[in-house]
């Protein structure tokens, strides 16, 4: 009778050992579970950031592009105004020498 309570003591222990090494393991299962979830979602997080960060730069370069493109705009009129001022101005000139040479003439004539 005594074997037989060393050995349904040892196999409570065996079993109780058993069960504690198979809940470690379940443990270790839903720990590295955890870490992989966590590392997805680091990951996830970090492709979110570089996203974000990608479109401000997109955002940014896009409004720098649009004021270039303004200014070349503005620059150009402006570059036309001048031409187009520098052309009345050649006009006026011309007209007042036109009429500076008829005036002599007719004084001439006179």
């Amino acid at each position: 009778a005594d074997v037989d309570c060393l050995d349904a003591t040892s196999l409570r222990r065996i079993r109780a050992l058993e069960s504690r090494k198979s809940q470690w393991f379940a443990q270790a299962q839903a720990d590295a579970e955890l870490s992989r979830i966590d590392a997805v979602h680091t990951a996830d997080e970090r492709a979110a950031q570089r996203a974000a960060h990608k479109a401000e730069l997109d955002r940014l370069c896009a409004e720098r592009c649009a004021a270039a493109e303004r200014k070349r705009q503005e620059e150009a009129a402006a570059e036309r105004a001048l031409v187009e001022a520098n052309r009345r101005e050649e006009r006026l000139v011309a007209a007042r020498t036109e009429a500076q040479r008829k005036a002599q003439r007719e004084a001439s004539q006179r």
